[in-house]
């Protein structure tokens, strides 16, 4: 997706620079050149960095390993030295014997 990204992106650079040295001495207001040059590139510089991003966002999904699953919404388990009962590891006090950690 990046390398789509870069390739259109700087192809949009690299036509609008040889439309801007082709035309600047046309019957085209130059400031109207000007602008459409200026507008055309920061398209293709908005494209490349687009395909970067969204290769960063990719890389970050694999390094957290994001999955949806079912049991990322379980919470992990701890259980009690006093009652030896398994419970949620986040109650600050064992739900049965009320131990306090």
């Amino acid at each position: 997706m990046k390398k789509l990204f870069s390739i259109s992106g700087g192809g949009i650079i690299i036509i609008s620079l040889v439309v801007f040295l082709t035309h600047s001495s046309s019957v085209y207001s130059p400031m109207v050149t000007v602008l459409s040059t200026f507008l055309s590139i920061v398209m293709g510089v908005a494209l490349i960095t687009i395909g970067d991003l969204l290769e960063r966002v990719r890389f970050l999904e694999k390094q957290l390993n994001i999955s949806f699953d079912e049991d990322r919404h379980k919470l992990p388990k701890k259980t009690c030295p006093k009652c030896f009962t398994e419970h949620d590891f986040d109650y600050p006090r064992c739900p049965f014997c009320h131990h306090k950690y």
